[in-house]
């Protein structure tokens, strides 16, 4: 990744970051929009809760360029714990990789400080605070907290499954899940309009920021900060 960031082109660590977690964050959307499409709507919203998380550090990372330092270390302490869970496991890392990758990686984590090894994540803020710090709050919770439910193994997660019968039987509900497809999509668009918004200031690009937004309340002409309720048909203007 110090690679990437240093290699000689324009803009610096920060700006490479920056784009690059945006250019990630577009594909997410376009990873949600096949799922979303096809009925898949509660793996779109485990999609979402990473594609908010890529958008919150670009945003984070645009307005604190000293962090990415801090990115960039925590990749090798990443990199050093995977070595050790496949010791741990009772396999050898030296299956995978070869011997100058793995003492790479070894040599890369001695060099970090005390400090940076002993971290649990690049950042000490969480989601939520850093989301609050870039003007995400309010988003935060439809965004991160309630897809991080679908995505991590939860009560919330089961019970969205199910249905109860006339009989008060409980079955596993079948077929398109169109109100979590909705939602999905409504968050990645959003999250895409705010992702595209930010490197068209960051970058000073010949785009109206005005026009992606016209687009994304064009699209959703339901309540202000909310998709349309499932099934509901956009009507003709």
């Amino acid at each position: 990744m110090n690679a990437v960031l240093s290699r000689e082109c324009e803009g610096g660590p920060a700006d490479k970051l920056f784009f690059l977690l945006g250019r990630l964050g577009a594909e997410d959307f376009v990873e949600i929009l096949l799922n979303a499409g096809n009925g898949y709507g509660v793996a779109g919203l485990k999609l979402l809760r990473p594609m908010f998380e890529r958008l919150v550090t670009m945003m984070h990372v645009g307005r604190n360029a000293g962090d990415v330092q801090n990115f960039v270390d925590y990749h090798h302490v990443q990199a050093w714990k995977g070595l050790k869970h496949i010791a741990a496991g009772g396999d050898d890392p030296a299956r995978y990789l070869p011997p100058d990758a793995i003492r790479e990686i070894e040599d890369a984590y001695r060099a970090l400080p005390d400090r940076v090894r002993k971290r649990k994540s690049w950042i000490a803020l969480d989601l939520a605070t850093m989301a609050e710090r870039v003007g995400l709050r309010r988003e935060y919770v439809a965004l991160s907290y309630f897809p991080t439910l679908q995505l991590h193994t939860s009560v919330t997660g089961i019970s969205s499954r199910l249905d109860a019968t006339e009989s008060n039987r409980i079955v596993f509900r079948t077929g398109s899940q169109r109100q979590e497809a909705d939602w999905a999509l409504w968050g990645a668009h959003l999250c895409l309009s705010r992702l595209l918004g930010e490197q068209v200031g960051h970058f000073s690009l010949p785009v109206d920021r005005k026009r992606i937004d016209a687009i994304f309340t064009d699209c959703w002409p339901g309540e202000p900060g909310e998709p349309n309720p499932a099934g509901v048909e956009e009507q003709a203007g």
